[in-house]
């Protein structure tokens, strides 16, 4: 993926995203080619970073908090602690010990789960 993309993953700027490649924290394609760096990657130095620099805005970012995660799927945070339990919800664990959850999942958990109550009231 590009440096931008994993910027975005990893809740810094491309600059910054550079200076962890520079200091080995992130492994990347070498400077006089096009750097590219695995998603895989990008999202274990997110893992490894404080969570006070990760974004997460809501509207925009890759990861989210407990409250933008049950709000996305619309539901309380103790609703979303029994679907992750039921593993219904997939997440992640960071280093500070919270739950972070990949926008993009909620997102097709959320539609699967409109989906699914729509195809039963439909009847």
């Amino acid at each position: 993926m590009t440096l931008g993309v994993a910027a975005r993953i990893v809740g810094c700027s491309t600059r910054t995203l550079v200076r962890h490649i520079d200091a080995g924290r992130l492994s990347a394609a070498p400077p006089h080619t096009k750097r590219r760096v695995s998603s895989a990657d990008a999202e274990a130095l997110a893992l490894r970073l404080p969570s006070s620099r990760l974004a997460f805005d809501p509207d925009t970012s890759y990861w989210l908090g407990a409250t933008a995660a049950a709000a996305i799927l619309g539901v309380n945070v103790a609703r979303l602690n029994q679907l992750v339990a039921s593993g219904r919800v997939p997440f992640e664990v960071h280093a500070d010990g919270h739950r972070i959850y990949r926008r993009e999942q909620l997102l097709t958990v959320a539609n699967a789960r409109a989906a699914r109550c729509g195809a039963s009231a439909g009847g």
